[in-house]
Formats: structure tokens, sequence, C-alpha cells
């Protein structure tokens, strides 16, 4: 075997590389990306008021938009990652004793026309940004 035909130290070329030195392409992407998940996923919530076991039955409920505390967010979006949802809906009620969220369900085909009127469509938006993001320049 000649000096030139020589395989490569195992830490040299493109499995030593930083991904960075390797693809510069791909890491500003996954760069990108992490920023997006970081810093613009939007977390839109509601609050669902209803004399009723199912809010559906006689449609008396109230809707309406709601701030997300940040703890239960982060919660949701830890669950949400690691069980690979990059869409869902959670159910929580207010424990009426001491007002603390009780997680109920997550449903990762939610039924989100009502809440997507409710709040001027943004549901609707974050769903299409998600699949089809639009180039940033």
């Amino acid at each position: 075997m000649s000096a030139s035909s020589k395989p490569a130290p195992a830490n040299e070329g493109f499995f030593g590389a930083s991904l960075r030195e390797a693809d510069p392409e791909i890491a500003d992407a996954i760069g990108k990306e992490l920023g997006r998940q970081r810093d613009e996923i939007e977390l839109i919530g509601f609050s669902l008021r209803s004399p009723d076991l199912d809010y559906r039955a006689a449609l008396r409920s109230r809707l309406k938009p709601a701030r997300v505390p940040k703890a239960l967010g982060d919660k949701f979006y830890a669950f949400c990652s690691a069980v690979g949802l990059d869409f869902a809906a959670a159910d929580f009620m207010r424990d009426p004793r001491g007002g603390e969220h009780r997680f109920l369900e997550v449903n990762s085909q939610p039924m989100f026309a009502a809440f997507d009127a409710v709040c001027g469509g943004r549901l609707c938006d974050a769903i299409i940004d998600a699949l089809a993001p639009r180039r940033r320049g």
C-alpha cells in the first residue's frame, strides 16, 4: 500500500471535523432551527368555562384567549419534545381549592376551529408557518 492510498486516521476528515467545518450550510440550518424553537414557537392558550362536564354538549361555554404560565408552558414544550409532537393541545383544569393547573390529557390531533376563531386565526397561522416556513433573510 503506497503512502497516498493509506486511509486517513479516524480523527481526521469528515467524522473528525466539527459540523460547521464539515458542512457550514447544515450547521447554519440547525442553528436557525434551534433558535426558532427557542425564540419563535408560539404557545397559544385559552380559557374555557362551561357549566357542563362536556363543554360541547349544550354549547353554553365561554372561550377566550388566556396567558399560559411560563413554568406550565416549559413543561408542555419538554413533554412534546420528549414524545416527538410538533403540534398538540393539552387540557388542564384549575383546581378550585388552590387554583393550580391539573393536567388531563394531550391531544396530538386537536379540533381547534372554535379556538382559532377566538384568537383571530393565530392557530392556523402558526400551523401554516410550521409546515411551510418562510425564508428569512
